[in-house]
């Protein structure tokens, strides 16, 4: 029985003129905006260059590992990692149904210092990821939403706005009211959430706060001679950590502590590209700590133990066998898989024969579950005819 597949990792490397073409001469150069390195690369500048970004290991597909290197020039690359349509031949390949995408050069937009530039950035990254998956395939593509984390009026207007489009969510990122942990000062933004029906989607490493980089940072500058270790390491270590779940520890752990899921409980929270298996210890850890401490929480004290609202929680299994060796611990139908692609560690274009190698004696109904319908139901997707 061929098994239908929803992909919930998928990644956007956005086109030159992704912000440029929409934002107008008013930002110039402050506008994100690719630029030619002296080694032969190009890489992206945020903030008239404060912050420079090479995305060579963010875009490998089906390469040969063994070239593995932080350089990256478009005209060198797939044009399925940028255009939409090509992305659609590539998930065809792959045997890929339907896909959620991330950001895959965004992000840095936080660290952007001036905040109306970053509010704007974000903005217009939102509205060119819906054009983008509208001239692919809206039926199979669905992108995430950024949110403005640096006022919580700024973030509900952009919430909202969103949602009205069309997007069927967003991606979590630390506290919407700027704050650098969660708290009740962010309840309104979770109810409008739940108002709207978004899934908050936590990706990677979570987020957990306000990201803004010293002005003339430079994030992971790499030398000519970029094939060699440690660079290439750097980001492997960033694959496997994010697989271990740190980073998305610290936004669940926030989430279920502080009983956001117990003021909201229609909020739908989905962590993608985080692996799974760790996930049982971790609540273990959760509900001891919760048990022993709870006495000094006063009046925020928990009806339930944490673990018992991360029931209703998504959770990814991608490069890992844990997530499914440990699938009754952590649930059946709370099981999602994603494939990561194009970044380093997907398995384009064989993702269907390692799907066969993780599944192998997982009896069919639950295997259909993990590839397709919890995903399904719960963003509220239906196969594309």
């Amino acid at each position: 029985m061929t098994v239908r597949i929803f992909d919930t990792d998928h990644h956007i490397t956005p086109t030159k003129d992704f912000w440029t073409s929409r934002m107008g001469k008013k930002y110039g150069d402050m506008a994100p905006h690719v630029v030619d390195l002296p080694n032969g690369s190009e890489a992206w500048s945020f903030e008239g260059g404060a912050v420079l970004h090479l995305i060579g290991l963010e875009n490998v597909g089906g390469n040969n590992p063994r070239n593995s290197s932080w350089k990256f020039r478009y005209e060198n690359t797939s044009p399925s990692f940028y255009d939409p349509k090509e992305r659609i031949k590539s998930m065809d390949i792959d045997g890929i149904d339907v896909a959620l995408f991330f950001p895959s050069v965004a992000g840095h937009t936080s660290a952007i210092q001036d905040d109306d530039l970053y509010r704007e950035c974000v903005r217009v990254y939102n509205d060119a990821a819906w054009d983008w998956a509208q001239a692919g395939d809206p039926k199979r593509m669905f992108p995430v939403a950024m949110m403005p984390n640096r006022d919580i009026e700024w973030a509900m207007d952009e919430l909202k706005r969103v949602a009205k489009k069309g997007f069927i969510h967003y991606q979590f990122n630390g506290a919407p009211s700027g704050n650098e942990t969660i708290s009740q000062a962010d309840d309104p933004f979770w109810a409008t959430v739940q108002e709207t029906g978004l899934v908050l989607t936590m990706h990677g490493s979570g987020g957990s706060g306000k990201k803004r980089h010293p002005a003339g940072t430079v994030l992971k500058p790499r030398p000519p001679a970029d094939t060699a270790v440690p660079p290439v390491r750097d980001q492997e270590m960033i694959a496997a950590m994010r697989a271990a779940g740190l980073g998305a520890q610290i936004g669940l752990g926030q989430l279920l502590m502080n009983g956001v899921l117990e003021r909201f409980p229609n909020l739908k929270i989905s962590l993608v590209e985080t692996s799974a298996g760790w996930l049982p210890g971790y609540l273990e850890q959760l509900d001891l700590v919760y048990q022993r401490e709870r006495w000094s929480a006063g009046e925020s004290n928990l009806k339930m133990l944490p673990s018992e609202y991360a029931k209703k929680v998504l959770i990814s299994v991608d490069r890992e066998i844990q997530g499914i060796k440990y699938r009754y611990q952590i649930g059946v139908d709370n099981l999602t898989f994603g494939s990561d692609y194009p970044h380093i560690g997907n398995f384009w274009p064989h993702t269907r024969f390692y799907v066969d190698l993780l599944f192998n004696g997982v009896p069919e109904d639950e295997k259909e579950k993990i590839l397709w319908s919890n995903a399904a139901k719960f963003y509220g997707v239906s196969y594309p005819n």
